[in-house]
């Protein structure tokens, strides 16, 4: 069996092609009767599943007739057919690959909602340390570390907003990272605390 419509001598007159660039649905039905099966038999090959083979032949068909008058008559039909096919498979397949993958991301966060993993509860552990460690800060600290790192704001606009400098601003915030190093520190290894401070805190 061919895999490619290259390989499938003509076999219909020329005038067929130019009578169809024409409106001709009759020649059409010619055309449709000659390669239907070899259409089928070669999408089937790269699918797999009869009734997407079928689907995809219909398209390939309904895609040659509205795109009749951009036929050339004078160079061979079956290329142009074959890379019409051959796209209508690859952009199916892509699509196909897209949904599934959707599929399982979702399968994987609602799998990771009813059965967490030791990571998360260890992640969840420490957010509430860090909770218990900005609740123990002065007021402006927690505040400033709050605007910046929940609200993202700038050191200039939180120095607006409370009517200090950016550099009063900027002081706090490094005295506030200080702070919540050494106290998570005896929580976590040395190899985990960067990480840690870097996913909860931000740059």
């Amino acid at each position: 069996m061919p895999t490619k419509i290259e390989h499938i001598a003509p076999k219909l007159p020329k005038e067929v092609y130019e009578n169809i660039r024409k409106g001709d649905t009759r020649a059409f039905t010619l055309l449709v009767a000659e390669y239907e099966q070899w259409a089928y038999n070669f999408i089937l090959q790269l699918v797999k599943l009869p009734h997407e083979a079928e689907e995809l032949s219909q398209a390939l068909f309904i895609k040659l007739w509205e795109n009749r008058t951009k036929y050339d008559t004078d160079r061979a039909f079956e290329p142009y057919m074959f890379r019409i096919a051959r796209n209508l498979v690859v952009d199916h397949l892509r699509k196909k690959a897209r949904r599934s993958a959707h599929r399982q991301e979702i399968w994987l966060g609602m799998q990771k909602l009813h059965n967490p993993t030791e990571d998360d509860l260890k992640l969840q552990e420490y957010r509430t340390i860090l909770s218990e460690i900005l609740d123990s800060l002065p007021e402006q600290k927690k505040r400033i570390f709050l605007l910046s790192r929940e609200e993202g704001k700038s050191n200039q606009e939180i120095a607006s907003l409370l009517g200090i400098t950016p550099k009063t601003v900027k002081n706090h915030l490094w005295k506030t990272l200080q702070t919540i190093k050494t106290d998570l520190a005896p929580h976590i290894s040395d190899l985990t605390l960067p990480a840690l401070l870097l996913y909860f805190l931000g740059s």
